[in-house]
């Protein structure tokens, strides 16, 4: 029953890293649930192996404990009067009794360095499903650098977030024959080829799992990409998890993260920027209205992942996140999926009168709603990893079966199209 309990510990982590990989793959709803079926009654089974093995190793101790004394005290009494007269009752119950309980407790500790090896075992195989996920998120980084030493913050002022001067302004983004493949999967993104000029609109669509997300992942670096030639103004990016952060581009995932703190500290994470530019960045997010209805504003305390915000609330703070630091590049993954029809009407309404500056920036994003759509100067429709179709929205429409399809909410596992 311990080996079996052992073995069950670490089968779990090897389930728990499939479901993630095929969640980030894209892999159908089906084969999620089942990996999750599976976990579950791994688990039940391991906690019963736990409590049989429990109720055993209890059962099993006691028995041989008193069939021990047992032996003892006949032995005691198959020996002579002799013995008895050298040996007092006292002294006799303490040897029966008291040096067997001793004994008997020197097996459980034995019993209990097995389990913790075992329980070793485990942990040992966890940690190594951790940092190999690790050494992922740090693609092409030292070994060593998960274990680099760095200061540690816990009180006073944090130190000022230093981004890299604004040098060389997006006047093109080339994409050329990006691939990437989910590990052990064919699932992923394949040769994929895009232009964008700046203070553009380009809006990729597709139904669920046709790559939208990955697409995006990939060239901002934060998927490795098995191939293709990204470039910046006709200069190859050789680092894009480098280059694509402020002041070069900014992104918001398909669900934002926020911290247990301020709303103001959300959005600046560390930015030293004045009140003038929070606050066009809470207009441009359509946050003004809700920081007047928030008891302390700015200041509200959000909660664990911005538990006292609505969905729609948590995206527009992410989106203020990225207008503040004022990025050539604007990359949203289905920004307005929580917002309602008014509100991601006024969104794009006030990102495009931000276009209209001195120096716009490009707008790269991931939607099916027909108002971004409409207001898109260029379409990416995305099917099975590759691009199926691109160009404005009536050349779709009059060429793209996919495209009307997906606008008129007919395509399978599609969300539909909404206005």
């Amino acid at each position: 029953m311990l080996l079996g309990s052992i073995g069950l510990q670490l089968i779990n982590p090897q389930i728990v890293r499939h479901f993630i990989d095929a969640a980030q793959r894209g892999e159908g709803a089906e084969k999620l649930f089942y990996a999750a079926l599976a976990f579950i009654v791994i688990a039940l089974v391991q906690q019963g192996v736990a409590v049989s093995a429990t109720y055993t190793g209890e059962n099993v101790a006691w028995t041989a404990t008193n069939t021990l004394r047992v032996a003892l005290l006949q032995r005691c009494l198959d020996l002579d009067m002799r013995f008895h007269n050298d040996k007092t009752p006292g002294e006799l119950i303490e040897r029966i009794d008291g040096d067997v309980s001793l004994f008997v407790s020197y097996l459980e500790q034995i019993s209990m360095m097995i389990t913790f090896y075992g329980m070793l075992v485990s942990r040992y195989r966890q940690l190594g499903v951790s940092i190999e996920r690790m050494g992922r998120l740090m693609e092409g980084a030292l070994p060593d650098a998960l274990t680099e030493h760095v200061p540690v913050y816990l009180d006073g002022r944090l130190p000022d977030v230093v981004y890299p001067a604004r040098a060389d302004y997006l006047r093109s983004l080339d994409v050329q024959g990006l691939t990437y493949h989910y590990p052990d999967s064919a699932n992923g993104i394949s040769d994929v080829n895009l232009h964008l000029e700046p203070g553009t609109l380009t809006i990729i669509t597709g139904r669920v799992g046709s790559g939208k997300t990955t697409l995006l992942r990939t060239l901002l670096g934060l998927l490795p990409k098995d191939a293709g030639d990204i470039r910046w103004n006709g200069v190859p990016v050789e680092k894009p998890d480098d280059w694509f952060t402020p002041p070069h581009c900014a992104y918001t995932a398909q669900t934002p993260r926020l911290f247990s703190n301020t709303l103001r500290t959300n959005i600046l994470l560390g930015l030293n920027a004045d009140d003038d530019a929070l606050t066009q960045a809470s207009y441009l997010a359509v946050l003004e209205r809700d920081l007047d209805e928030l008891e302390d504003g700015l200041e509200t305390k959000v909660g664990a992942k911005g538990v006292k915000l609505s969905g729609g609330q948590i995206q527009r703070a992410a989106a203020a996140r990225m207008f503040v630091r004022t990025p050539e590049l604007l990359v949203f993954d289905d920004l307005s999926s929580a917002l309602d029809v008014e509100t991601e009407r006024t969104l794009w309404s006030r990102i495009f009168e931000r276009r209209e500056g001195e120096n716009p920036p490009t707008c790269l994003a991931v939607s099916h709603r027909k108002v971004a759509l409409c207001r898109a100067d260029h379409i990416i429709v995305m099917q099975d990893g590759r691009i199926a179709a691109q160009g404005t929205l009536d050349e779709l429409l009059e060429t793209c079966e996919e495209m009307r399809r997906l606008w008129h909410g007919e395509s399978p596992e599609s969300p539909g199209m909404r206005n």
